[in-house]
């Protein structure tokens, strides 16, 4: 079934049309069979190349520093867990030897691996990926080394 946010194959007929948007109320089927037609018969538009992030160097050069945060953010990830037993960690790394970053996998009250989380510690500071745009763009920062105004002018060509 078509909806409203899917884009059309270019070169669809009415009836590649009609069989997409299946059985619809009449209002809701001729907008869905106008939009489907009117896509189809436009070229589709290449999206915009990214720009390229200025990145920062996310190490430093002490490997002793580097291996105190990863331990103390480890330890501070256990510790916000339901099981910390059961964690499973990949994808770890210290950044500016400052930020433990990686993803992280437990089991729940109910006994079930919840499935693999992205996580950032900054002072035994633990922030989980709740999926809100402030971690994603904290993560860019924090765990990529990515500038902040590199960031926010690449959110805003994509706006």
């Amino acid at each position: 079934m078509l909806s409203p946010l899917q884009p059309a194959v270019a070169g669809k007929s009415v009836e590649d049309c009609e069989t997409e948007i299946g059985a619809l109320a009449p209002s809701e089927r001729q907008a869905l069979l106008m939009q489907c037609l009117l896509d189809a018969a436009e070229p589709a538009k290449p999206a915009p190349p990214p720009l390229p992030p200025t990145k920062r160097s996310p190490f430093k050069s002490n490997p002793a520093d580097a291996r105190k945060v990863a331990a103390e953010g480890k330890r501070a990830v256990l510790n916000a867990l339901k099981d910390p037993e059961s964690a499973r960690f990949r994808n770890l790394k210290t950044s500016l030897d400052l930020y433990f970053c990686g993803e992280v996998n437990a089991k729940n009250s109910m006994g079930g691996y919840t499935g693999f989380t992205r996580f950032i510690v900054m002072f035994s500071h633990v922030d989980l990926d709740d999926g809100s745009d402030k971690f994603r763009d904290d993560w860019w920062v924090s765990c990529e080394g990515i500038e902040r105004s590199d960031l926010e002018a690449l959110k805003a060509r994509i706006r």
